[in-house]
């Protein structure tokens, strides 16, 4: 059985500036598959907030529809599951008279079908996992540029080679956590590269929870009240649970 809760909440650089909340999460259960996605939109786009929501439903769909194709087809699906993310941003630029560019996120993914799973990265961010032992576990790092606040993004022409994949089994797995950079301030230890301790009580509170709107809702009053104030960036996480 899985259990998923999301949240992104504004930053309060953002609140200052009042602009709006750039992080952007989703979930989706459909054909046998559960996924979690985030996004978070390049701070200096001017749609990246839309960008971040078409990527988050993009992907979701996408992998929900395609499972077995790209966990059996790792090489070929990458480039596949790219260009159709980079297919929905084109399409959603004309349609709002933007730039591509200006729809930029990064993004981040978790995906479970019966015993076996699925993740994917571009840019910052981490993808972590609590295992049954009680470890917790990165999956994949933040990528960031040549400088530390900078980062990759699924608009750019190398998003394919910036592309990291995961496939797997849930063997040994108790759940999936996404964050956001915002998030990861607190939640990840970048000296370290490793997950701080509050990651555990949050994906075992997930466990717990019956209901995946109720849950999310306390996961944001939780980030507004304890992850927000350490950090100026927007904040999101989503997470998996495997009972």
């Amino acid at each position: 059985m899985l259990k998923m809760a999301h949240a992104a909440v504004q930053g309060r650089g953002h609140k200052l500036k009042n602009s709006p909340c750039q992080d952007k999460t989703y979930t989706l259960t459909k054909n046998g598959v559960s996924v979690i996605a985030l996004a978070d939109g390049a701070g200096s786009c001017k749609h990246s907030d839309v960008g971040a929501t078409i990527v988050v439903e993009t992907v979701c769909k996408v992998i929900a529809a395609r499972f077995d194709i790209i966990y059996n087809t790792p090489t070929i699906s990458r480039e596949y599951l790219v260009n159709y993310i980079q297919l929905a941003l084109y399409r959603k630029a004309e349609e709002i008279s933007a730039k591509f560019k200006d729809l930029s996120a990064t993004f981040l993914f978790a995906a479970v079908k019966g015993e076996q799973f699925l993740a994917g990265h571009i840019g910052d961010g981490v993808i972590g996992c609590l295992a049954t032992d009680g470890r917790l576990e990165v999956i994949s790092k933040p990528e960031n540029g040549e400088f530390a606040n900078e980062t990759y993004f699924v608009t750019s022409s190398q998003a394919i080679f910036r592309f990291r994949g995961y496939r797997g089994t849930i063997n040994q797995k108790k759940g999936f956590i996404l964050m956001s950079d915002g998030a990861g301030d607190s939640l990840y230890d970048v000296q370290n590269a490793a997950l701080a301790e509050a990651n555990r009580g949050i994906i075992e509170w997930v466990a717990t929870q019956t209901d995946e709107i109720k849950a999310s809702k306390a996961l944001k009053e939780n980030l507004e009240k304890v992850i927000v104030p350490r950090t100026n960036d927007d904040c999101s996480i989503a997470v998996m649970t495997i009972i």
